[in-house]
């Protein structure tokens, strides 16, 4: 690679982004705008408007049915205090109204006044006692909560009553010659150890990761769709494809002006969001003596966001080389912009902290790295497994746009089709991506909203039910209505004796490292109390030949049906591993479950290799079969073999029976791929 033709290319497209004052404005300009009209003009206003509703006069409405001196003492409060504005101007009881009433007057509905927003609360004054007999003075209070002023009223309602409750029991205990001192049984005294500085970092720490994961993914969004997927619509591409720098240059070219954009607008918006942020804490009257931003944590966070920018600034650009046009690069870009927001979220979420399982996890690492760096608690081993992660991840994505910046096919896709039918000669239109995704998620929606309501009553129906109506079903109306042979789609037939009896020695070794990495990650986030006493609820509800038949059997021929079935044959264009692994992504999804995601992935790629390299549909079946099935015996065997005690009891597995079984599985697999060679299932099958 001339890497002076890369610099060529990388100032050409960086001065073409600059001239565009589209990019200046949306990627630069505005959010440096944006953030402290949001951040200040939003929390101006929302203490504005918190200080407005606390100084309003709030008129009620107070009627005294009391005939103690409480009653009358308290009402007179009421009248003293300049937040109310009381109604009647005069003492008015019951027996004043009962005799208005008779004189012909029209009643007084108070609860229309509160609805009609002439009074904000009505406050009844009534004689009452203790159990003991002590007299007690009863309050009842009506307001509408839905009334954000009349809820305000009721605030300081609670605030009179509970200073003239102190002030009644306070002269009881004097008239007893008892100390009111007798009421204080403990004195609390808080002290915040926090910091300003501290305090400080903590609000950035929720909102900062949040903000900034967000501007990164729109800001490269936007320059990654006008420089490939825009030239393309603009018919400039074709030009500088035919120019002296070679197609991994230009690329390469494009890629630093992407990631260099992004990261002058990500630099210049931390600035902006943190004079907004401190601005916005000033207005809330909290002490900004000496805080400011420490140098070490602003650099850290600087660090930490060259990898992130670079990975999602390679990725987007390998969405706009993908798409035909810039039109369908945005629609493109929205499942990441949605997966962003999640990921920013989730680390809002209470109780949610960085380990070593969620620092490999794309987008929220980095999230949850920010509030460590910022709340002064970050861990060195957090921070090198993250940035681990992201600059792997990075790698790929640039292999990625490399190889479809050089696919003559990706590059320049023909429009697709516009006819949504696909009967008839257009059947192999269910086999394209597209449509297998849409499949999936109806697929996944139906599982989530039907399957639930199923299995709520009677589980085992449920389940059975729900594999036949909700998995089986779906996909056979689908390859009827494309009109597929599954004797031909598939290849449902006999394959060498021996990877039988080796699919199911490699299946448990299989299982037990599986279940050691299910544990591992119960150390790290806990499985619920409640889930494993709803699933041992569950296996205990069958009988073992049942729970064979509906855990192990039929998962094994419909699940298998539609994800080693439909969906790997599905991605299959795209190479073998491509297509292994989405199905197992796919497969590990819908299981709906977090912490069942990740055995559930390794377990569906370990699959999807055994269909690909047996060329049999079968073979995939029974490691299904042997996996759910090894479950079942353990639920209900296990205790009665002393090796497999500790499953059965949900205890830990011991390290070096997993061990045992990689050494086992590896010896396996060596005969295994002896007697299933890499070019003999191409030949055989669409598998």
């Amino acid at each position: 690679m001339n890497w002076h033709k890369v610099s060529i290319v990388y100032k050409k497209e960086l001065l073409d982004m600059v001239r565009d004052r589209r990019t200046v404005i949306t990627s630069i300009l505005l959010p440096i705008v944006l953030y402290p009209l949001l951040i200040v003009g939003f929390s101006s206003l929302t203490i504005r408007q918190e200080k407005k509703l606390s100084r309003a006069i709030a008129p009620v409405y107070v009627v005294n049915n009391s005939l103690r001196e409480t009653g009358k003492t308290i009402r007179k409060d009421f009248y003293a205090n300049q937040d109310f504005e009381v109604y009647p101007r005069e003492e008015q009881t019951a027996e004043m109204e009962a005799e208005a009433a008779a004189m012909g007057a029209e009643p007084i509905d108070t609860v229309q006044m509160i609805k009609d927003g002439h009074i904000r609360a009505l406050i009844t004054l009534s004689d009452s006692t203790t159990a003991s007999g002590i007299e007690l003075l009863k309050v009842e209070v009506s307001y509408d909560r839905s009334s954000e002023k009349s809820e305000k009223a009721w605030d300081k309602v609670r605030g009179v009553l509970h200073t003239a409750e102190k002030v009644i029991i306070e002269k009881r205990l004097v008239e007893m010659e008892i100390s009111p001192d007798i009421t204080q049984g403990i004195a609390i005294i808080s002290t915040n150890i926090a910091t300003s500085q501290k305090m400080f970092g903590s609000l950035l720490g929720r909102l900062l990761p949040y903000f900034l994961l967000l501007l990164t993914v729109s800001s490269a969004g936007g320059i990654a769709t006008d420089i490939i997927a825009g030239e393309k619509e603009r018919g400039t591409l074709e030009t500088l494809l035919v120019s002296g720098a070679n197609r991994n240059e230009l690329v390469v070219g494009k890629y630093l002006t992407v990631a260099t954009i992004t990261s002058f607008a990500v630099v210049l918006n931390i600035f902006s969001m943190y004079i907004s942020f401190k601005h916005m804490m000033s207005n809330a009257g909290m002490n900004l003596t000496g805080m400011q931003m420490p140098a070490g944590a602003f650099l850290l966070v600087l660090i930490s966001m060259i990898p992130l920018i670079t990975m999602v600034s390679g990725l987007l650009l390998a969405v706009s080389a993908y798409a035909r046009n810039t039109r369908e690069a945005g629609m493109l870009f929205m499942p990441i912009m949605m997966v962003t927001i999640m990921m920013g979220m989730m680390s809002m979420m209470p109780g949610i902290e960085l380990n070593y399982i969620a620092a490999v996890i794309p987008i929220l690492n980095i999230a949850l790295l920010f509030k460590q760096i910022m709340m002064d608690q970050l861990v060195w081993g957090h921070f090198a497994t993250a940035m681990g992660s992201i600059v792997a991840l990075d790698v790929l994505v640039v292999w990625v746009v490399v190889k479809f910046f050089n696919s003559e096919s990706i590059l320049f896709r023909i429009e697709a089709e516009k006819s949504v039918k696909f009967w008839g000669k257009n059947r192999t239109n269910i086999l394209q991506p597209g449509f297998a995704i849409v499949f999936y998620f109806i697929a996944i929606l139906l599982q989530y909203y039907v399957a639930s309501k199923l299995t709520a009553n009677n589980p085992q129906k449920g389940i059975m039910l729900s594999q036949v109506l909700l998995i089986f079903l779906p996909v056979w109306l689908l390859f009827r209505i494309g009109k597929i042979n599954l004797k031909e789609f598939l290849p449902i037939r006999k394959t060498r004796p021996v990877n039988y009896l080796l699919t199911i020695l490699m299946g448990i070794p299989v299982f037990l490292v599986v279940a050691k990495i299910g544990e591992l990650i119960n150390i790290f986030y806990p499985i619920s109390e409640n889930f494993i006493e709803a699933m041992s609820g569950l296996m205990n509800s069958f009988s073992p030949l049942m729970g064979l038949i509906v855990i192990a059997v039929m998962p094994a021929i419909f699940e298998e049906l539609m994800f080693r079935g439909y969906f790997l044959n599905v991605f299959k264009k795209y190479g073998k591993w491509p297509a292994i692994f989405t199905a197992a992504f796919l497969f590990a999804a819908f299981h709906l479950n977090p912490f069942q995601f990740l055995p559930a992935f390794i377990s569906g790629v370990w699959i999807g290799y055994l269909a690909v390299s047996s060329g049999s549909f079968v073979i995939a079946m029974l490691a299904h079969f042997v996996n759910n099935a090894t479950i079942v015996l353990i639920m209900n065997y296990g205790d009665k073999i002393p090796l497999l005690k500790n499953l059965a009891e949900g205890g830990r597995i011991p390290l070096w029976l997993p061990l045992t079984g990689i050494v086992v599985w590896f010896g396996l697999l060596q005969i295994y791929q002896k007697v299933n060679p890499p070019e003999e299932p191409a030949q055989q099958s669409t598998l």
